[in-house]
């Protein structure tokens, strides 16, 4: 119900794929997980790239670091007198100012990427 509701709300911001990924919890690599994102994806719209898992490390993987950036993100954005109750305020907030160039992917990006701001 996570993956189907999270894939809904992606597609009404007009997202069409994605790449998921999640820590190696047994709920989230269980056979029926996996064999319902393909259904899920159909259902939604919503093209599913990638599902991958990496080890349980007690909040200590990638996705970890860059969520708490994300969250650090929204905590500046409301700071700034901002509200971030709904999901459309949380994409906003999320997108109100860029990552720095060096989390994407783990390594630097060229400054002709067009994603990214250089300073």
């Amino acid at each position: 119900q996570v993956i189907n509701n999270l894939l809904s709300e992606l597609k009404k911001q007009k997202i069409t794929s994605v790449h998921l990924r999640s820590d190696n919890a047994g709920a989230y690599h269980s056979s029926n997980t996996i064999a319902a994102v393909y259904v899920i994806a159909k259902a939604t719209g919503v093209r599913v790239i990638s599902y991958g898992f990496s080890e349980s490390q007690n909040g200590k993987s990638a996705a970890d670091r860059v969520s708490g950036l994300v969250k650090n993100k929204v905590r500046a954005f409301v700071d700034a007198g901002n509200d971030s109750t709904t999901h459309e305020q949380f994409f906003t907030a999320t997108t109100y100012w860029r990552l720095s160039p060096i989390l994407k992917d783990g390594g630097t990006c060229p400054k002709e990427d067009p994603f990214h701001l250089w300073t």
